[in-house]
């Protein structure tokens, strides 16, 4: 198996193919090479830890923001923030397998497919009129990339190199006892989802990172490759 697939690099080269296009065109008999199964092995790893970690939901920072100019001026503010869930992390396409000098990347697409996001609490005063709620938050698409290095020699490893979002989109927030503030929120909101989609792209890609990190290092995943 291990010649299978230092055969399949060289031919590949620079370029990038999925699994199936590898089996379909490159391996005419039985024997294929999937690396989709090891990724989702690796996915359910990282699944596992998440809950295993009681790391489900993921803290926003607070968000604070001034609002006017004198003397028609006052205050916005959301605390105790919330995302959910880290752990739907899957995959959403085929693995790509790319050729870098002598070691093997692996390159696949991934989604989260439950994000629910929010603030248990916001304070909104403006003029001395005073509201308050919460914020609900829905996410309607999101895309992942996960590149993985595999290297053979001098030993085997699996690591991995980046993930990060692709696409974080569609982002709406609904406000709970708005009162008198209903018509002004529109403005706010644009703000608020501006800081908010900068923030929690940063914050999930750090805690998906150390948590895939945590499970290539803890666990012997060579196996589940061609070798």
């Amino acid at each position: 198996m291990k010649f299978l697939l230092a055969l399949a690099i060289t031919i590949l080269l620079s370029h990038e193919y999925s699994s199936k296009e590898i089996n379909n065109n490159l391996f005419k008999n039985d024997v294929s090479i999937n690396l989709n199964k090891p990724i989702d092995l690796i996915l359910q790893f990282v699944h596992g830890a998440f809950i295993r970690d009681r790391e489900v939901t993921i803290h926003l920072p607070d968000q604070n923001k001034k609002i006017g100019k004198p003397p028609y001026n006052g205050t916005f503010q959301a605390t105790s923030g919330y995302f959910t869930n880290p752990a739907s992390l899957h995959r959403t396409g085929d693995t790509l397998i790319v050729k870098k000098g002598s070691t093997v990347g692996l390159k696949v697409a991934l989604g989260l497919s439950e994000m629910k996001a929010g603030y248990k609490n916001y304070k909104l005063d403006i003029l001395g009129i005073h509201q308050a709620g919460q914020l609900d938050i829905s996410i309607q698409k999101n895309s992942l990339t996960m590149s993985i290095v595999l290297t053979y020699l001098p030993k085997c490893e699996v690591k991995l190199e980046y993930l990060k979002f692709d696409e974080l989109s569609g982002i709406q927030v609904n406000a709970t006892n708005l009162g008198v503030f209903k018509n002004m929120f529109e403005q706010l909101s644009k703000w608020f989802i501006a800081q908010f989609e900068s923030n929690i792209k940063t914050i999930i890609n750090k805690t998906l990172d150390k948590k895939v990190r945590k499970v290539l290092s803890k666990n012997d995943l060579c196996k589940y490759f061609p070798n």
